[in-house]
């Protein structure tokens, strides 16, 4: 987004090229001005294109790290910390709480060790961790933890 609007700006700029010239009498410094805009713009331009470029090879799975699950009532939240190959991964569970205005408040439940292919099945105080081929792993109660 900020890209098309660098591109737009710099259009707009050079297409008002004679204003310039009217607001400087000199031409020298018409086009020094000139020239500090277009370095300006290249340069911006040229940022733009890293940053979109970088985004695309860069973008990690935010499925995997950030999930939602309905449970009841309630909105479960889970964010994945993964440590890497030296370091242990961790599941937080969070109470998805609704805000006025489309905001959202996170409220922790517990912190358990990682699942592979992370599912949640509601049980009679909260719900049940398994993994992808339905194994039970952890049991989390929501006991007073609520959105009140």
């Amino acid at each position: 987004m900020k890209l098309i609007a660098v591109c737009a700006g710099v259009y707009l700029i050079f297409k008002q090229k004679g204003a310039l010239k009217l607001l400087f009498k000199n031409k020298w410094v018409s086009n020094i001005l000139n020239i500090f805009i277009a370095v300006v713009a290249f340069i911006q331009v040229n940022l733009g294109f890293f940053g979109v470029a970088m985004d695309m090879v860069l973008t990690d799975n935010t499925d995997y790290f950030h999930k939602e699950f309905e449970i009841g009532k309630n909105t479960i939240y889970v964010h994945t910390l993964d440590q890497g190959a030296l370091g242990k991964a961790y599941h937080n569970f969070y109470l998805k709480c609704p805000l006025p205005l489309h905001r959202f408040e996170l409220k922790p439940i517990e912190q358990t060790d990682w699942v592979l292919d992370l599912q949640l099945k509601a049980t009679d105080v909260g719900f049940g961790v398994f993994n992808g081929r339905g194994e039970f792993k952890h049991d989390i109660g929501l006991n007073g933890i609520n959105c009140t």
